[in-house]
């Protein structure tokens, strides 16, 4: 019976082996994870968790990746993380910047879409009327109105300035 326990854990420990050298998996693992098994050519990896949606504020100076986790921003001089916006109950499936940059829009699994101070990431506004997922939102090229699609066939669109609901546009 000892044996086969000391056989059992050796044959543990082997694989366990195995699989650390086979991964490159190091007791430090996760301190560097931006930069595991990168692509030729690429310099970083951005986002934590799920990544659902991206989007580049105006300028190109931020960009903005939502997911399971929130919305986290990195500084693209840096590719450091500047902020993580939380406030959604669920998955953040699609963000947009407004064409000025000043705010910041997502849409989620939890029916919401939220309006963001883009230099600050204070929450501005959360927009309420779909009856499901927000899988897209989008600014139109003035500015003044927002669209978002959702699962639950509407698009709706919204007074960017305002929050008030313009439009429904059933599918």
């Amino acid at each position: 019976m000892r044996i086969y326990i000391k056989m059992r854990t050796l044959i543990s420990f082997l694989i366990v082996s195995f699989l650390m050298s086979t991964f490159n998996l190091t007791p430090g693992f996760a301190q560097d994870s931006s930069q595991w098994h990168l692509p030729d050519g690429v310099i970083d990896r951005l986002g934590k968790g799920t990544v659902e949606a991206i989007a580049y504020s105006p300028d190109g100076t931020r960009l903005a990746v939502g997911g399971g986790i929130g919305i986290w921003i990195y500084d693209m001089a840096t590719h450091q993380e500047v902020a993580l916006l939380t406030g959604h109950t669920d998955v953040v499936l699609s963000v947009a910047y407004s064409p000025d940059g000043t705010t910041l829009t997502s849409g989620s699994y939890d029916g919401t879409v939220r309006l963001w101070d883009a230099a600050t990431g204070d929450l501005r506004n959360t927009l309420e009327g779909h009856t499901d997922w927000v899988y897209s939102v989008a600014y139109s090229p003035d500015g003044t109105t927002l669209a978002s699609g959702s699962y639950d066939d509407t698009v709706r669109l919204w007074d960017a300035a305002t929050g008030d609901l313009r439009n429904t546009l059933e599918g």
